[in-house]
């Protein structure tokens, strides 16, 4: 495969689809071997364009304690601007075609981190929910810890989704039943998780889910087929989160993010591939 050179690689031009709705032929040849053929009338890239939301930055961000002052991200690589969620049908050669592109690891095309690498990639129905910061996801300041999330309302029942407890009335989770979790401590390395939240009872799943992310995009990539209940189009956050300790709570209030769309509005949809 031919791809641009430079510190990002292939993983420009996904995001290129992404910032701009690029659908240069180079680009579209570029993803079609990344992910698959493309259908003539539109596919992935204008997916990419049109299933995707842009906000303004530097919008004050509710914590998930009350009693915590709202605040403007202080880290630009926490700081949401532009998210989405797209889905295709993967087959053999396509996941062939991204293993080979996002190996698990520091990769030519980014960093990819697997829910549990001993699961393989089958072929079936993926979701791709992504989010862009203002600045590049910053995992290697050694004093804070990181999250950074995608949640779904996964089966269409908002019976079920998380309410949390009054002192995390604002928990960036809520009114959601899964979670797709990227979390960094300044003593651990980077680690991929995925919750089934329904009733509020956390399970942690066990998936052959990834993050993929490089500079300030990050891409959640999740099977269908592994979450018997999920719906075509579910509803959808996306979240950044960092801190310095007991997640800011205590003054000074050290923490810095983002949750698009915000916790207490609706969740995002898309009516439509």
């Amino acid at each position: 495969m031919n791809a641009p050179h430079g510190r990002h690689g292939m993983f420009l031009l996904l995001l290129a689809a992404l910032l701009a709705g690029c659908s240069s032929g180079f680009v579209q040849q570029v993803l079609e071997q990344l992910l698959g053929s493309i259908d003539s009338g539109g596919g992935l890239v204008s997916q990419l364009s049109s299933n995707s939301t842009r906000v303004s930055a530097g919008q004050a961000t509710q914590h998930s304690d009350p009693l915590v002052p709202d605040k403007e991200p202080t880290e630009p690589g926490t700081d949401i601007i532009r998210f989405g969620l797209v889905g295709r049908i993967m087959l053999q050669p396509d996941l062939d075609a991204f293993e080979m592109n996002f190996p698990l690891g520091n990769g030519p095309n980014g960093t990819t981190i697997a829910d549990n690498a001993g699961l393989p990639l089958l072929p079936g129905y993926y979701f791709f929910a992504f989010q862009q910061t203002v600045g590049d996801l910053p995992f290697a300041n050694p004093t804070r810890f990181y999250q950074y999330s995608a949640v779904f309302d996964h089966d269409g029942n908002t019976s079920n989704n998380y309410v949390p407890p009054a002192q995390f009335a604002n928990d960036f989770w809520k009114g959601a039943d899964l979670a797709f979790s990227l979390e960094k401590n300044p003593s651990s390395t980077l680690t991929l998780k995925v919750f089934d939240m329904r009733d509020s009872v956390f399970l942690t799943l066990t998936t052959a889910s990834r993050a993929i992310y490089d500079g300030p995009v990050l891409i959640f990539m999740f099977r269908q087929e592994d979450f018997p209940s999920m719906v075509q189009y579910p509803g959808y956050r996306t979240t950044a989160f960092s801190h310095e300790g007991s997640f800011g709570i205590p003054p000074p209030h050290i923490w810095s993010g983002s949750v698009r769309p915000g916790q207490n509005d609706p969740l995002s949809f898309i009516t439509g591939w």
